[in-house]
């Protein structure tokens, strides 16, 4: 902890959980100081890292011009992937859909991932392989 400043103190009412009020509640036992002469040096303490929060939440703010800007390029991007999907998925129904468009046809391998059934792996224990056996005695 830092010493006593001598520049003059602002005096605040901030409201904290009972667990913070119990941590500082011991540290003032085990140095012998105040409650809130401790946390206000703790928090002069770690101004630095508040200046920095600051500085990264008003930098962010202010590029809100921006951020709007990156979300559209993110929307264009995912279009074009869910263009590239339903390509693909549509290959697995037939050439000659993509003949009729002019479009070449799907290579081998992009036809064959198209029509075979996604399943999740065996030891993913958030969902169920369809068709799969349960064993005896199990529901």
């Amino acid at each position: 902890m830092s010493t006593k400043t001598s520049t003059p103190s602002i005096r605040l009412t901030i409201p904290v959980t009972p667990e913070v009020h119990a941590v500082f509640t011991r540290m003032s036992a085990a140095f012998g100081r105040p409650a809130g002469r401790l946390m206000g040096e703790w928090l002069n303490d770690h101004l630095a890292a508040a200046e920095s929060v600051c500085s990264l939440v008003e930098s962010a703010r202010s590029a809100s011009s921006g951020a709007s800007s990156l979300a559209l390029l993110a929307h264009a991007y995912a279009d074009q992937a869910q263009s590239v999907i339903d390509a693909a998925k549509g290959a697995g129904a037939g050439d000659q859909r993509a003949d009729e468009a002019g479009a070449s046809p799907a290579p081998v391998s992009a036809r064959k991932a198209a029509k075979k059934v996604l399943t999740p792996p065996v030891g993913n224990t958030g969902g169920k392989v369809s068709g799969a056996r349960t064993p005896k005695g199990s529901k």
